[in-house]
């Protein structure tokens, strides 16, 4: 989001056009973690949500990653949602709750849903950075400000994905974001290490 002639430009290989929807917004680095980011702060409602939304070109069915850093300007009394790929039986949908980040996918072994743990909202009106890996069959794991929050071992299988999954940034269904987002990357891999997200961070 750093460019704001094109702000919601994908730098990945696949280049996905994303369309900004009702009052989302691009804000500078006066406000963002760096350069740039988007701005979800306005106070939408049904049907005016405020996100971004392509559709997906990639498989991801070796697993997956997200890293972003967030600000949020309401607590997690509300859902917060970062970010949703696809609709069931495809759906990969990340938000906070007041459990915390929470990812919850449809894999071809039945239904997944963890969080880092209760009452670990992170806190407004500050910039914190997330990174999350599902491993299939093996692992799912959340960092956050670059320590290692969840690592719970699991059995759930391949993320159901088809190519042309819609993709929406900010918004699910009724529910929407209420903040800032820098920075968000999505991998189709799994093999990342604490280095790694340090590296990130």
């Amino acid at each position: 989001f750093d460019d704001p002639n094109n702000p919601w430009k994908d730098y990945s290989m696949y280049n996905h056009l994303f369309t900004a929807n009702n009052d989302v917004a691009w804000a500078n680095k006066n406000v963002c973690k760096w350069y740039g980011c988007v701005d979800f702060t306005a106070n939408s409602s049904t049907p005016n949500f405020d996100y971004l939304n392509s559709t997906a070109k990639w498989s991801d069915t070796s697993g997956m990653a997200i890293g972003f850093w967030i600000y949020l300007t309401e607590d997690a009394s509300k859902i917060h949602e970062i970010l949703r790929i696809g609709e069931s039986p495809n759906e990969k949908d990340l938000d906070i709750t007041s459990y915390g980040l929470r990812l919850e996918a449809d894999t071809d072994n039945g239904r997944f849903s963890k969080a880092d743990g209760t009452n670990d909202a992170p806190s407004v009106n500050t910039w914190h950075h997330y990174f999350v890996v599902y491993k299939p069959n093996e692992a799912f794991l959340i960092w956050r400000n670059g320590d290692l929050t969840e690592n719970t071992t699991h059995s759930s299988g391949n993320l159901n994905h088809s190519i042309g999954d819609l993709i929406k940034i900010g918004f699910n269904s009724n529910r929407d974001m209420q903040g800032y987002l820098d920075e968000l990357v999505v991998w189709n891999r799994s093999n990342f290490t604490s280095s790694d997200v340090l590296g990130f961070y």
